[in-house]
C-alpha cells in the first residue's frame, strides 16, 4: 500500500480498512457477534472496524435496519412488570420447590425475551430486571416471614408476639405524652370450649372460632387492635376516654360471643370470661404488664363463677404471686414431708362409741406456722400436686391405723376415713 504495489481498482470507490486479524491479546474484543469467529470467542479490531462501518454504509443506503432500544419509560416499565411478577410469585409460592420453579420459569423467559429482540435488531435489558426480579423476592419472603411470624393462621389476628409489639408502640407514645388518651386492655377466655372441640370436632371448633372473631371485630372501635393470644384466649386494646365507653364494649363483646351460633343441625351457644386493666396516669406500663394484668383479672372472674367480667386491682395481682409462692412451696413440702395428720375422732351416737377417725391434713411452714387445708388444697388440685400428696395422706393414715390395732386390739373395729380427689379417683391405680 505505502509503495503503490496494489490495483487502483481494489480501493476506487470503496471504503478500505487496514488491520491485521492475527490474535492478539491486545487486539481481541468480545462482542455479541463474536461467537461465530472461530476458535477464539473474541474479535480483532479491524473485523469490529468494518462491521461498524458496513452496518452505517447499509444503513445509510437503507440495505440493513438500525437496532432499536427500549425508550426510558419503556425499560423501567419492563423491569416493574418482572418486579411485580416476582412478587406475587413470591407470596403465592407456599412451598420452596414451587418458588423455585417460577422464578427459574421468570428467568428464562426475561432470557430468551432478550435473544429474541437481539434476532429482530432489538436491544432488551437482562440485568435490570432480573436483578429487580431477586430483589422483590428476597423483599417480599421477608415481609411475608414477618407477617407469619406475627399472625394467627386460623383467624389472621395478630398472635401474642404481634400484639404485644403492638401494644408496646402505643403505649410508648402514651409515655412520651404523644397520645392524650389512656389505654385499656381486654381479655378473654371462651368457658368450657374445650367441650366444644371434643363433642364437636377441632374442624367445628375453628369455624365457630372464626364465626366469633368476625362478630366481635365488628364491634371494635377503629383505633382497637385484637390479637388470639391462645386456643380460645383473645386480648383487645384500645384507647379510651371514659371508662364507661370501655364497660359498653365488653357488653358488647359479650352479646357478640354469646349469641347462638348455628352448626349444622345444632345451635351452641358459647359464654366468655373477661377482664380488663386499664393504665392509670403515675405509673409506666409495659406491655407484658398490661396484658398480664387484664389475664389476671380474667381467671378472677372464672373463679367467680365464669361468664362475667372484672376489672383488674392491685390485690390481684398479690394473690396471684402468693399463690405461686405457695405452689412452689408445696412442691418443696411434699418432697420434704413437712405435712402432718390430724385424726378426727367419729362417734357413733346411738352407741355412744367411738367408731373412727377422719384424717385432716396440716402444713407445718417454716415461716408461716400450721396452715389450714383451704389455704393449699385449691392449689394442689389445680397444680396437680394432689396426686403425691394424696398418696402420702393415704399411707400415712393405713401406717397411723395399722399401728393403733397392734397398740390397741380390742379397737380393731375402728375405721379410717380419707378424704379422695377426683383427680385420684381418676388416677389408673
Amino acid at each position: 500500500v505505502l509503495h503503490n504495489h496494489f490495483e487502483p481498482e481494489w480501493v476506487t470507490d470503496r471504503v478500505v480498512l487496514i488491520g491485521t486479524t492475527a490474535s492478539s491479546i491486545n487486539d481481541i474484543l468480545y462482542t455479541p457477534y463474536s461467537s461465530g469467529q472461530g476458535r477464539i470467542s473474541g474479535m480483532p479490531g479491524v473485523i469490529l472496524h468494518k462491521q461498524m462501518v458496513r452496518q452505517a454504509i447499509d444503513t445509510l443506503q437503507g440495505d440493513r435496519r438500525t437496532y432499536w432500544f427500549l425508550t426510558s419509560w419503556s425499560e423501567v416499565l419492563w423491569i416493574v412488570i418482572w418486579c411485580s411478577v416476582a412478587a406475587v410469585v413470591a407470596w403465592y409460592s407456599n412451598t420452596s420447590s414451587r418458588l423455585i420453579i417460577f422464578s427459574s420459569l421468570s428467568a428464562g423467559i426475561i432470557g430468551l425475551s432478550s435473544i429474541l429482540a437481539f434476532n429482530y435488531m432489538g436491544w432488551i435489558p437482562v440485568v435490570e430486571p432480573f436483578t429487580g426480579f431477586l430483589l422483590c423476592i428476597g423483599l417480599v419472603l421477608n415481609s411475608k416471614i414477618q407477617h407469619v411470624s406475627l399472625r394467627d393462621p386460623l383467624t389472621n389476628l395478630l398472635n401474642r408476639k404481634g400484639f404485644l409489639e403492638k401494644l408496646q408502640t402505643t403505649l410508648g407514645r402514651s409515655n412520651r405524652g404523644e397520645s392524650k388518651s389512656t389505654i385499656a386492655v381486654i381479655f378473654f377466655d371462651l368457658d368450657h370450649f374445650k367441650f366444644v372441640n371434643e363433642g364437636l370436632g377441632h374442624h367445628i371448633g375453628d369455624q365457630i372460632l372464626q364465626n366469633i372473631v368476625r362478630r366481635v371485630e365488628s364491634k371494635l372501635p377503629f383505633s382497637s387492635q385484637m390479637a388470639r393470644v391462645g386456643g380460645d384466649e383473645f386480648a383487645i386494646f384500645l384507647k379510651y376516654q371514659n371508662q364507661d365507653d370501655v364497660s359498653e364494649l365488653i357488653q358488647q363483646i359479650r352479646a357478640s360471643v354469646e349469641a347462638p351460633i348455628e352448626t349444622g343441625h345444632q345451635s351452641i351457644v358459647v359464654k366468655a370470661s373477661l377482664g380488663v386493666a386499664f393504665t392509670t396516669n403515675h405509673l409506666n406500663y409495659t406491655a407484658d404488664d398490661l396484658l398480664r394484668d387484664a389475664h389476671t383479672a380474667m381467671y378472677r372472674a372464672k373463679s367467680l363463677g365464669r361468664d362475667r367480667y372484672e376489672v383488674f386491682a392491685a390485690g390481684m395481682h398479690q394473690e396471684a404471686t402468693q399463690r405461686l409462692e405457695i405452689e412452689s412451696e408445696l412442691r418443696k413440702a411434699i418432697e420434704e414431708k413437712t405435712f402432718f395428720l390430724h385424726y378426727q375422732p367419729i362417734f357413733c351416737l346411738k352407741q355412744g362409741a367411738l367408731s373412727g377417725f377422719e384424717a385432716l391434713i396440716r402444713w407445718r411452714h417454716h415461716k408461716r406456722g400450721v396452715i389450714s387445708p383451704q389455704s393449699f388444697i385449691p392449689i394442689a388440685e389445680e397444680s396437680g400436686l394432689i396426686i403425691p400428696l394424696g398418696l402420702w395422706i393415704f399411707k400415712e393414715a393405713c401406717q397411723q391405723l395399722k399401728q393403733w390395732y397392734e397398740d390397741f386390739p380390742q379397737l380393731s373395729h375402728l375405721t379410717m376415713s380419707i378424704n379422695l380427689s377426683g383427680r385420684q379417683i381418676g388416677q389408673p391405680d
